[in-house]
């Protein structure tokens, strides 16, 4: 458990000027967008890896679909 505390208290040391410059422009705006959090913070490293998942499932959907439509027209 305190293992898990420290980490996390070096995350948000690490991540200090960020976390302040969010709370400064949460001050000021009061309500932020997703643009604004890019600016931050940068693109979310997920986002990359989940539309590579994406485009590669839609692929295999248009292969299948493909070879479906062949062994129709071979019947």
């Amino acid at each position: 458990m305190k293992s898990n505390t420290k980490e996390r208290f070096s995350l948000l040391i690490e991540h200090k000027d960020k976390l302040t410059e969010l709370a400064k422009v949460l001050l000021d705006k009061e309500v932020i967008f997703k643009d604004n959090l890019q600016k931050i913070f940068g693109d979310r490293p997920f986002d990359k890896f989940k539309s590579e998942a994406i485009i590669a499932e839609k692929n295999v959907d248009e292969k299948e679909s493909s070879a479906v439509e062949q062994e129709d027209t071979v019947k």
